[in-house]
């Protein structure tokens, strides 16, 4: 069973806050959103398609990019060259890392972090014709991307980061609630990956020591049968606004939920955060994550049942 690991929880440290995080920009939510004939065409043709699908809050300074029509645009969210590689997943932790498909055919990533536990990011849970949040069990987790009914488990609980949760308060009023953990209907036989709530100091020290790796691993929209990772990319700042991390790793829509990962030789791996958006403003590009503080308190009552689970666990 996996576990949180312990880490510092200091809020100050040499990665620059980013004193302001949306406004003005184009927030683009990562979700693969074409229908069920779309991604069986894509996974049987190999081809990438653009998905340009845009809810406007113009009041706000944002959009939110949601899936859509085909375009031949180049891919939301690679920030300048293309630096994903595929990953074969039949080794830990990628194993632990999966599609979350959805009942209108789309997908997003999820990262198993508990037995029946499925963390990713709560906007891909919403389905925009009913204005309704999806049912459990129309969602289904395929880790490592394979398919084929002995792979895949079927959702029976979604836990949200408040009660009554709303698309809008998720997305724009309070954007570190855009996660949702799925537990799924059994053990998924992977073993989790632990995560751990970081502070500033002790990232940057791993990374630029060379103790660590940050790197982002997920199914993308061009790739939706086959995990691509970006390693070795950097973190840009955390908002004072709101909390949100910055980072330059390349996610593109159905990345959304994916991990980022702090790596150490002999392949040890942290989850420090799930990738949720794309940042875009005049002059810069950046990946948008909730860190891993967002989420910590209900993980561990979701997985253990106890706050304050034993290190063994």
């Amino acid at each position: 069973m996996g576990c949180p690991a312990q880490g510092d929880r200091d809020q100050m440290g040499a990665v620059p806050f980013v004193s302001s995080l949306i406004p003005p920009c184009i927030l683009a939510c990562l979700r693969f959103g074409a229908g069920p004939s779309a991604v069986r065409s894509l996974a049987r043709r190999k081809t990438a398609m653009r998905l340009r699908g845009l809810i406007g809050c113009a009041a706000l300074g944002f959009f939110l990019l949601l899936g859509g029509a085909a375009s031949s645009g180049s891919l939301t969210g690679i920030l300048g060259l293309d630096d994903r590689i595929p990953v074969e997943s039949d080794a830990w932790p990628w194993t632990a890392i999966g599609r979350v498909n959805l009942p209108t055919g789309g997908f997003c990533t999820g990262v198993a972090i508990g037995p029946r536990h499925v963390l990713t990011a709560a906007h891909c849970l919403y389905d925009h014709e009913r204005l309704a949040w999806f049912d459990a069990d129309g969602l289904e987790f395929v880790p490592g991307g394979e398919s084929g009914a002995s792979e895949t488990s079927i959702g029976t609980g979604l836990v949200f980061a408040v009660e009554e949760a709303e698309y809008r308060n998720i997305t724009i009023d309070e954007p570190t609630l855009n996660w949702a953990i799925l537990i799924v209907d059994r053990p998924l036989g992977q073993r989790p990956i632990p995560w751990r709530v970081m502070g500033q100091t002790g990232l940057v020290e791993a990374l630029e020591d060379g103790e660590a790796t940050l790197v982002r691993a997920g199914f993308s929209e061009d790739s939706a049968d086959r995990l691509s990772a970006h390693f070795g990319c950097d973190v840009a700042g955390i908002s004072r606004l709101n909390g949100l991390m910055l980072h330059g790793c390349d996610a593109t829509l159905g990345d959304a939920g994916s991990p980022l990962l702090l790596m150490r030789p002999g392949g040890d791996a942290e989850l420090l955060a799930i990738n949720v958006a794309v940042q875009h403003d005049a002059e810069t590009t950046s990946g948008v994550a909730v860190p891993a503080s967002a989420f910590d308190e209900t993980a561990r009552n979701t997985v253990f049942h106890d706050p304050n689970p034993p290190a063994s666990y």
